[in-house]
């Protein structure tokens, strides 16, 4: 498929969340079928933990893993620990039709290309 990437970039946390310690969770940028797959590691966190938001052409990906009751701690690191990733997307991205889903730790978000922006055919007619 011939067609411009989404460009994968981050950017770092707006002032008011500059008082949080952020993770960048690993991910992984795929062709797929009608567009693009993005996937993005988030091991402990759960579908209610998790915030996609789009603006513009910023696919934003936060939240914070879900750390279960251990009982009394000795040592802590976990605590107050979130993440947070931005995507810039390309142009060619219809960002009404992103879908995502989340199995097992491992998010999954399709970036479908525009129709219009999509490779296709063209039948060539023969005069005689």
């Amino acid at each position: 498929m011939n067609t411009t990437h989404p460009e994968k970039t981050c950017t770092m946390p707006t002032t008011s969340e500059a008082n949080t310690t952020w993770l960048t969770p690993s991910s992984d940028l795929t062709e797929a079928d009608g567009g693009f797959e993005l996937t993005v590691e988030l091991p402990g966190v759960t579908p209610d933990a998790l915030e996609l938001e789009i603006d513009d052409r910023t696919l934003t990906v936060k939240g914070a893993p879900r750390h279960g009751d251990y009982g009394r701690r000795f040592h802590q690191e976990l605590h107050g620990v979130t993440f947070l990733r931005r995507f810039t997307l390309g142009r060619d991205i219809a960002t009404d039709a992103i879908e995502a889903q989340l199995t097992d730790g491992v998010l999954r978000v399709r970036l479908p290309l525009r129709e219009e922006t999509r490779p296709r055919k063209i039948a060539v007619d023969v005069q005689r």
